[in-house]
């Protein structure tokens, strides 16, 4: 929208072509995204983004507007987008991309020749957009990576606490609830119940009927128990078919 508004023929010469690539771009990393293909997202992402650059300056803007600094911000945020164990995959996205930054930065790319039409001004403007969008580029980037790392954190620690089954809190988590809840009670007088329920021959259910029978039977039980529980009170599943709940004063 920005080159179009400027009018120049080289500008909007140089949208036209990169449009495409960014409306690919979009539409294939999400697509292999939702497929879980993550490793060869992270590659079409680093390469079309590349591809768009490179086309951005052969076709039209050359290197006047210091388009070819991107090449740099794609080099900083590939340790971004590639997890710490594939390290080495970084380090080559990033290698390329500094070598095309080099390659363009030394030899440099003439422009479509309107835009040696463009006044000093708007020179000035277009690169003053071009370095400004590359810091903020950088900036969201890693303000987005620290989000995410803080919340994969999360989430292994709730996976951690957590049985898979039933969804409920498992035995470690019961241990850290009960040890907080019984220094509580004792600070304030205030009582607290421990209820263990053990379902009675439950290998028979097992063996009889199969562990997926068995599994709907934790299931319904843990269903039975937390419907006629307090908001406050807690249950959890420690062991094969062992269970506890905690009730508060």
């Amino acid at each position: 929208l920005m080159f179009a508004w400027s009018g120049n023929e080289g500008l909007i010469r140089s949208g036209l072509f990169q449009l495409p690539i960014g409306l690919l771009l979009i539409v294939s990393v999400t697509w292999l995204n939702r497929r879980g293909r993550l490793s060869i997202a992270r590659w079409v992402l680093a390469a079309l983004v590349a591809i768009d650059i490179t086309v951005g300056i052969v076709l039209g803007q050359g290197t006047l507007l210091n388009l070819h600094l991107y090449f740099i911000v794609v080099a900083a945020v590939a340790t971004v987008f590639f997890p710490p164990l594939l390290w080495r995959q970084a380090v080559l996205a990033s290698a390329i991309n500094i070598a095309l930054f080099a390659w363009f930065e030394l030899r440099g790319w003439e422009p479509h020749p309107a835009m040696l039409e463009m006044s000093p001004s708007d020179l000035y403007a277009f690169r003053t957009v071009m370095l400004t969008s590359c810091v903020v580029i950088v900036v969201v980037l890693m303000l987005f990576s620290e989000y995410s790392a803080a919340r994969n954190e999360l989430e292994l620690q709730a996976m951690a606490n957590t049985d898979s089954l039933t969804h409920l809190p498992n035995r470690r988590a019961f241990r850290a609830r009960l040890a907080r809840d019984l220094a509580t009670s004792h600070r304030s007088g205030s009582l607290l119940t421990v209820v263990i329920i053990d379902i009675d021959f439950f290998k028979d259910v097992n063996d009889a009927h199969g562990h997926d029978a068995g599994d709907e039977v934790l299931r319904r039980l843990v269903t039975l128990v937390t419907a006629r529980t307090r908001g406050s009170d807690l249950l959890f599943r420690t062991g094969g078919e062992e269970f506890m709940l905690l009730l508060p004063r």
